[in-house]
Formats: C-alpha cells, sequence, structure tokens
C-alpha cells in the first residue's frame, strides 16, 4: 500500500505490463486493485484507512503478476477504488456528494449511486459515509481528467492494437468480492459475468469456466454479478472484442477482517497462471 500526494495537473497514467511480450489477444484488466490513498482523500475523510481499504479488490494484480509469463498484457489503475471507480460510467456522478455553485451537475442515478458506489463511492459497506463534507463540482471533474479518462483511453488504445496484431481481443476484468452476498448466502469461489449472454462468446465464458472447475474451484455465473461498465462498455463480440468479468472469493486467500493473505495465496495464483495459460 502507498500513500502518496497528487499533483494537481499531472494526469494518472495506468500501468501497463506485456505490451512488448503479449503473445496472445488477452488483456487482464484491473481496476479495483489500487493502493493510491492521497492524503487530501485521507484527511477529508470520516473514516479510517482500515475502512476504506475495504473497498479494494485486495492484492487481485499479484494474482495475475504472471499475465506477462502467459502472454498476456495487464493494466492496472494503481489509485485507490474508493478515491475514484473508472469501472463507473462518467455520468454517475452521486448528487449527495457534490455541493453546487452557480454550476449544473450533469449525472445519471444508477442503481449504483442509489447505494453510494457511484464514480467517486460515498459509502463504504452501504452505510458509512466517507467524507465529512460535500466535494466540489471541481474536484469531481479534477480527478476524472486526473485518472478516469488516462485509464479509459489506455485501454481503448490497448485494445485497438490487440485487435490489429492477433485480429480480436479477450479481456478479463478481474475483481474480489466478500465470501458472503449482503443477503447473507455464500458466493461461489469465483463468479463470472458476461452481462448476461452480451459481452462475450458463450465459448470464450466456457473455456474459463471449465479451466477454473477443473482446478478444484466452484463457479457461478451471472449471478449476483453480471459485470460491471468494463463488461458492458468494451463487449462487442461482433467485433471481435469479448469481455468477461472475473470475480474472485476473497475467502480464497486472503483474512478479510485482516486485509491480509493468507498462505494458500500462491496456491491460487498458480491455478490463474495454469488456466489462462492454456487459454489461446
Amino acid at each position: 500500500m502507498r500513500i502518496e500526494s497528487l499533483e494537481n495537473s499531472l494526469p494518472i497514467l495506468p500501468v501497463l505490463r506485456g505490451r512488448e511480450s503479449q503473445s496472445q489477444p488477452l488483456i487482464i484488466a484491473l481496476p479495483h486493485s489500487g493502493r493510491v490513498y492521497p492524503p487530501q482523500f485521507l484527511a477529508e475523510s470520516r473514516l479510517g484507512l482500515e475502512r476504506l481499504r475495504t473497498m479494494e479488490d485486495f492484492d487481485v494484480d499479484h494474482l495475475f503478476a504472471a499475465a506477462t509469463e502467459f502472454g498476456a498484457v495487464s493494466i492496472f489503475a494503481p489509485y485507490a477504488r474508493v478515491w475514484l471507480d473508472v469501472n463507473r460510467r462518467v455520468s454517475e456522478i452521486d448528487p449527495a456528494l457534490v455541493v453546487l455553485g452557480n454550476e449544473s451537475l450533469q449525472y445519471e442515478v444508477t442503481h449504483l449511486v442509489k447505494n453510494g458506489i457511484g464514480l467517486i463511492p460515498r459509502l463504504v459497506a452501504g452505510s458509512e459515509p466517507i467524507y465529512r463534507q460535500k466535494l466540489t463540482l471541481a474536484e469531481v471533474q479534477r480527478r476524472i481528467d486526473l485518472a478516469y479518462h488516462p485509464y479509459h483511453l489506455a485501454l481503448t488504445e490497448l485494445i485497438a492494437a490487440t485487435v490489429a496484431r492477433f485480429g480480436s481481443c479477450r479481456i478479463i476484468d478481474a475483481h474480489s468480492m466478500p465470501s458472503r452476498h449482503h443477503r447473507g448466502e455464500e458466493l461461489a469461489d469465483f463468479v463470472l459475468g458476461d452481462a448476461h449472454g452480451v459481452s462475450c462468446s458463450p465459448a470464450f465464458l466456457g473455456a474459463v469456466a471449465e479451466g477454473l472447475m477443473a482446478e478444484g474451484f466452484s463457479v457461478a455465473v451471472n449471478q449476483p454479478y453480471a459485470g460491471g461498465f468494463t463488461t458492458q462498455n468494451y463487449g462487442r463480440p461482433s467485433q471481435g472484442v469479448e469481455v468477461l468479468q472475473l470475480e474472485i472469493n476473497r475467502r480464497l486467500y486472503m483474512d478479510e477482517s485482516r486485509v491480509e493473505r493468507l498462505p494458500v495465496f500462491e496456491k491460487v495464483k498458480q491455478s490463474l497462471e495454469r488456466i489462462f495459460g492454456r487459454l489461446r
């Protein structure tokens, strides 16, 4: 984890790995694993770092650290998701979080915004307010310019380059999920989301599901997570671009209460390497 300052005018570029060694049309997208928490943000938050970190997809980037070894390329958003969430539409701004002067706000109140987890999250765990006071619209726009646009520009260019080189592109949008749904039931080891059959081919989804089950994991499809903005926005199978959201159950590799790795972490990492190393 890092706590760093952010210059007002410098974009926060995503980290790209494996572009030079890419040997298969596979991109691993890691939008929620960032560990950069700006000091100003921490000062403005009502919550301590321990609570804020519960929104991280903890160490998912490290689970996929070997992506370049099996010929994929990865894109990693380095800043904390709780500061800005790139897996949202840019219009998913929570009006309850913004104080307006003479400005007008263009926003879209989706179910995610209503639940406090829009472009800039307002709540942790559905009920804990993050901020001591509302944000200015200028601050919201600053974060969009600094971090949101650079991430999606880089991902768009990466997709185009992959399609140009290989004729197609497959994206795994990698996340972690709590061991239990908010309704209380235990979740599968992995949940695969294809936006209910829209964002990728049955063959791609089936290959990943079969690989996971061959490693002994349980798999669910689209329940309770069918795919977020990345899946819905970039998945165009008819144009050769397939996106599959992959949610990893945190109980497999981490202590959720302590936000620490379990000893089995390396075993899970090696399973993922075998699965995606065979995916051609």
